[in-house]
């Protein structure tokens, strides 16, 4: 089975409530790896109109999965009927058909609300090892950091709300605009704009959602609540758990309400003042990679983005280092040799490829 056809049937699954830890964690590891499948997911899963989903496909789909079931099951079954393996072929062919079947009607949707003359969809994405500034139509800033993508409509500036789909890290600079509020739509929680500086990182398959606030405020709520908001006050920032899809309900009279504590968490941002930007968690606009206190398994993520390379660990040990420090102006081989000097290490690197093992 293809690629392809293994996102949409993990799609189908999760969308349908039925996906298993371990097919929520290939996913996780599909989006990162295909933004824009994740962004196909989510205006799949905003979808309100369910009913111009014709039955028809609905069962298709549940053929497709049961049989997906059966041919990965025990694959030295030789008593498996032929007429099943037509199954799964014709499952697969209208599992994409009903793909770009709902995709349009997403698209209508969406971009062709009445009155509208926009048919597409601006996209930016940042490569590894790049960071990029963008102007939006009224004057907002946006910096995207490398690995992201950001999504907004065409007719964004006369749409009633200001809405743009984050997959990545940004900094925003937004100009408020009380009749037309800006929100930003993540995997797992959308941040809406009320007059402010901010920081969102919400990578595909990373642990937890992050939105930073420096000036003014924003309201966060959840995708599976979106009646639970949240407003961050300057100099705070909300971590929100990314790999708990529901989160549980509280007893009745909990000061938390619909949430549980170990789900998010608020606190305040902490002045660095040996760091330009002030904040650990907007260096990077200025270039600067602040680690405190981090696994190396987690660091390396962010040094794969920051200098376009695929980090592999030979040695479990060596994944779980803590390590602390800055990086400002070094290249790969020099960032890992002030690693070095925290804990011992040794590499080798081939081309884009770079392999840690242990002494």
């Amino acid at each position: 089975m293809g690629i392809k056809n293994r996102i949409w049937i993990l799609m189908g699954k999760k969308l349908s409530g039925s996906l298993t830890p371990a097919e929520e964690q290939e996913l996780d590891g599909l989006f990162q790896a295909y933004p824009d499948v994740w962004y196909t997911y989510e205006v799949l899963n905003s979808l309100d109109d369910k009913e111009a989903i014709p039955q028809t496909f609905i069962n298709e789909i549940e053929t497709l999965l049961k049989y997906d079931d059966i041919d990965t099951a025990d694959k030295t079954d030789q008593v498996k009927p032929a007429i099943s393996r037509m199954w799964i072929r014709t499952g697969i062919a209208a599992m994409i058909l009903f793909s770009v079947s709902l995709i349009g009607i997403l698209s209508y949707k969406y971009i062709n609300k009445p009155g509208d003359l926009a048919n597409e969809n601006n996209e930016i994405v940042v490569q590894n090892g790049t960071k990029t500034d963008v102007a939006l139509p009224d004057g907002s800033q946006i910096i995207l950091n490398s690995g992201s993508r950001l999504t907004y409509a065409k007719n964004y500036i006369s749409a009633d709300a200001r809405e743009v789909f984050l997959s990545g890290e940004a900094y925003f600079k937004i100009v408020h605009d009380k009749q037309h509020p800006f929100i930003i739509h993540t995997a797992n929680a959308d941040i809406k704009d009320i007059g402010t500086t901010f920081n969102v990182k919400a990578y595909p398959g990373e642990k937890v959602t992050e939105a930073s606030l420096i000036e003014g405020a924003i309201e966060i709520s959840f995708k599976n609540n979106a009646a639970k908001k949240i407003i961050l006050k300057p100099n705070q920032k909300i971590t929100l758990t990314n790999s708990i899809a529901n989160i549980d309900k509280e007893p009745a009279g909990s000061e938390q309400g619909d949430y549980s504590e170990s789900n998010y968490n608020i606190a305040s941002l902490t002045v660095d003042k040996n760091i330009e930007s002030k904040f650990a968690e907007i260096a990077w606009i200025n270039n600067e990679l602040v680690f405190k206190n981090e696994t190396f398994e987690d660091l390396a993520k962010k040094m794969e983005r920051r200098y376009n390379v695929e980090i592999t660990f030979s040695d479990a040990k060596i994944k779980r280092a803590y390590l602390t420090g800055v990086f400002r102006n070094e290249n790969i081989e020099q960032a890992l040799k002030v690693l070095q000097q925290i804990t011992p290490f040794k590499y080798q690197i081939n081309h884009d490829k770079v392999l840690i093992g242990s002494l």
